[in-house]
């Protein structure tokens, strides 16, 4: 069985209010899951950190870490801007692989981790509990 959620819509900007109460607010992402594997994310933006309650909840539930796999995209802010508020990656031994186009000066890690440190966000990627 396939099962696909969608935790963000929005264009370039989250937003909110009543107006956005029937599709919400946030940013691009999604997830399929598949029964007996493990999930695959689309998109990083907002809605990841929606996303990522859920899956805290449901790793709380079975006592196992995350392990899941994301592909991008793209790399603009809406399409990522949620990774660095996904609460998995705050727990040891989680894991997330993502996925994404080749960049033309460097790898997709390092675009990435360009976009979570300061002065752009208050901490690094690589001071998060897990991968």
């Amino acid at each position: 069985m396939v099962n696909v959620t969608f935790y963000g819509v929005r264009g370039s900007c989250p937003c909110s209010g009543d107006r956005y109460r029937r599709y919400g607010g946030n940013t691009s992402c999604l997830v399929i899951g598949i029964e007996g594997d493990e999930p695959l994310i689309v998109d990083l933006g907002t809605g990841l950190r929606d996303l990522g309650t859920d899956f805290s909840k449901e790793s709380r539930a079975t006592g196992a870490p995350l392990q899941a796999s994301a592909l991008l995209t793209h790399l603009h802010y809406d399409h990522i801007l949620g990774l660095p508020f996904f609460g998995p990656l705050q727990d040891p031994g989680s894991r997330l692989t993502i996925h994404g186009p080749a960049q033309a000066n460097g790898s997709l890690k390092d675009a990435l981790h360009a976009a979570v440190q300061p002065p752009v966000f208050p901490v690094h990627m690589d001071q998060f509990g897990g991968t």
